[in-house]
C-alpha cells in the first residue's frame, strides 16, 4: 500500500467544487452512487434552539394566566361580591 503525498490530494473546496457535483460526474461516468452527508447548519440549530425556547416560554406564561383566572374564579364562585376578576367569571 502506498502512501499519500501532497501531490495525491486535491482541494476541492478550494477550486469551488462541491461534493455534490463530484459526486454526480462519478456516478455519471462510472455509474458508482456515491451519497453525500453533510453536517447541518450551526445557525440553523441555534434558531430552531431559539424558537424552541420562546414557544416553550409562551405556553408556560399562558398556562400560568390560565390557572390564575380559574383560581380567581374559582375564589369568586366562594366568596360572593369579590370584586376582582382576570380572565373567566
Amino acid at each position: 500500500m502506498r502512501k499519500f503525498t501532497s501531490d495525491d490530494i486535491y482541494h476541492l473546496e478550494g477550486r469551488g467544487i462541491t461534493a455534490e457535483q463530484m459526486a454526480k460526474w462519478v456516478a455519471e461516468r462510472t455509474n458508482v452512487s456515491i451519497r453525500i452527508r453533510q453536517p447541518t447548519n450551526v445557525g440553523v440549530l441555534f434558531i430552531m434552539n431559539i424558537v424552541k425556547r420562546k414557544m416553550m416560554c409562551m405556553t408556560g406564561i399562558c398556562l400560568v394566566v390560565i390557572f390564575f383566572s380559574w383560581l380567581l374564579s374559582l375564589f369568586r364562585f366562594k366568596q360572593r361580591g369579590y370584586p376582582y376578576r382576570f380572565l373567566m367569571d
